[in-house]
């Protein structure tokens, strides 16, 4: 893991008996001496609230001077200011997973290091009687120093800007050997949320053992015949995770290793559905917006369909008998696919090539209205496949772009553009008639504060702006035969960068005054350049 400070840059509140409070934002030798350092001085009760720009995974780190007593201070980290500011309790603020609420002891002449979370503001406040020196606040940043091989450019500077983000967010979420969910709250491997996090790291980085490790996790902490995660539905993403992970990396060793439990999987779900295609999993789960609604069962329907395909292509591929999947398939042909409102369910019908009828329709209407922030590259890509990909490309810029109006430097576990109106920004306090866009928003597992604002499923764009926009169409197991067909979705120019094992793969299309796509390819020698192939075997 890599270490970088980060020293505020900005004090967005201060109150009375602090002196010098800019004094923290120059940036100064982090190495306290017995010399007349520039310090900024605390009185008892006094507080500073920091806004480091940008969200950082880690904790911060105090430099001392000389103090007439030890120095009590609560720290309180924020992924907003306002959750910086509030009390435990309050609209959801928590210490589940990354304690980000707690009192310290910093004694004088120190250099000491606190916190292990997600954030970009701290407040501290000083408790008790005394005055005290400190010479620097500094953000602890840490992070997996990755080689970012992937890439993508084009003319439009907001899109530009979501994929960058979109890129931290992920990288961020790389930790401790890895694919975390997020980084305050949900420090877990959730395999679900693992694919579309997969996807943009195939896209970046080409592959990363984080990956790997967490598909191997969740097979040792759910041994059959429990489901991973406890969610049916997550056991049935762990199979195409497992056939994304072959297609791009070719890597038959790993599937072959879990090729008993691979097949035993397809028996025990297989086992779950009736000859007529009802099925009874124990628990039904599609995605939390449409948790608990009407279209929730046909979402299960769609993707243990999508899931059978997948395990039908992987069979064949490393060639592990696996007819469970063909039966499964078989049995749910028979289903009705009926969707009323959910664009999420309607995206993995058509990408389970279960029913897409009125699908164009459907994922337009309403703009970006009923996007799910996980299920973004889903409902995006589906929408592409029906014609609808200057649409798609529109509703992730307005969507994700309302994040980044708030402030956002990455993307969020969970949003609504409804959010974003006569809301106050991520640093800011809510004014008057104002609603706190952190603090009185969200509902299941994410209420308020306890919603995570730096979140691995949110990486969504980056799968579309590459599999669609850019165009690339993985053929063959290891990248080895790849087709390059752009939807450029409205953009006039793009560029990118896909990393295979062979080598990476640099691509460019412009469009021509008489609406063609002139395009330059460049591949390394192993990789074929095809033409077609659909929407390939990834994602």
């Amino acid at each position: 893991m890599k270490t970088e400070y980060i020293f505020p840059k900005r004090v967005l509140l201060c109150s009375d008996g602090v002196e010098n409070a800019e004094g923290l934002l120059k940036r100064k030798t982090l190495q306290i001496g017995l010399g007349n350092e520039e310090c900024t001085v605390f009185r008892g009760g006094s507080f500073v609230a920091l806004d480091f720009g940008t969200e950082v995974q880690g904790g911060i780190r105090i430099l001392s001077h000389i103090m007439n007593d030890s120095a009590r201070m609560r720290l309180r980290f924020g992924e907003s200011l306002a959750e910086a500011c509030s009390e435990l309790g309050e609209k959801g603020a928590c210490n589940d997973h990354s304690p980000r609420d707690f009192e310290v002891c910093v004694p004088q002449l120190a250099d000491v290091a606190f916190g292990e979370t997600g954030f970009r503001f701290v407040r501290v406040d000083f408790v008790g009687d005394g005055e005290w020196r400190i010479k620097n606040i500094v953000a602890r940043s840490q992070y997996k120093d990755v080689d970012i091989r992937g890439g993508f450019e084009c003319d439009d500077s907001r899109i530009n800007d979501i994929y960058a983000a979109s890129r931290r967010t992920l990288h961020l979420c790389l930790q401790n050997g890895y694919v975390w969910d997020g980084i305050k709250r949900d420090r877990l491997v959730w395999i679900g949320d693992l694919h579309p996090e997969s996807l943009g790291l195939y896209c970046t980085l080409g592959n990363d053992d984080n990956i790997k490790n967490s598909l191997e996790l969740a097979v040792e902490q759910s041994p059959l015949p429990e489901w991973m995660n406890s969610i049916p539905m997550y056991s049935m993403w762990w199979v195409v995770n497992l056939h994304d992970y072959y297609v791009q990396t070719g890597d038959i060793a790993f599937v072959k290793r879990h090729a008993e439990y691979f097949s035993a999987l397809m028996r025990k779900i297989d086992g779950c559905i009736s000859r007529d295609g009802k099925f009874d999993f124990g628990y039904d789960f599609f995605d939390w917006h449409t948790h608990g609604t009407a279209d929730e069962k046909t979402g299960v329907a769609a993707l243990c369909m999508y899931s059978a395909k997948k395990a039908i292509r992987l069979a064949r591929y490393s060639g592990i008998p696996c007819d469970s999947a063909q039966s499964i398939v078989s049995k749910l042909g028979s289903t009705a696919f009926d969707v009323r409102n959910a664009k999420q369910v309607k995206a993995m019908c058509v990408l389970a090539g279960a029913d897409r009828r009125g699908a164009a329709e459907f994922f337009t209407r309403g703009g970006d209205a009923g996007m799910s922030v996980f299920m973004s590259y889903y409902i995006a890509r589906a929408a592409a496949e029906c014609g609808k990909g200057k649409q798609a490309l529109g509703m992730l810029r307005s969507f994700y772009g309302a994040m980044l109006d708030k402030g956002a430097t990455t993307f969020w576990e969970a949003f609504d553009s409804e959010w974003a109106r006569n809301s106050c920004n991520l640093d800011e306090l809510p004014k008057p008639g104002q609603t706190d866009i952190h603090g009185d928003n969200g509902e299941f597992c994410y209420k308020g504060y306890r919603n995570s604002l730096c979140h691995g499923w949110s990486c969504g764009p980056i799968a579309f702006l590459t599999f669609v926009v850019l165009g690339v169409r993985i053929l063959d197991v290891g990248c080895k035969k790849i087709a390059v067909s752009p939807d450029l979705c409205g953009l006039k120019h793009v560029k990118g960068v896909y990393p295979t094992p062979y080598g990476d793969v640099f691509i460019e299309h412009a469009r021509r005054p008489d609406g063609s796509v002139e395009s330059k390819i460049k591949a390394p020698p192993e990789v074929v350049i095809s033409d077609g192939g659909g929407y390939g075997l990834l994602g």
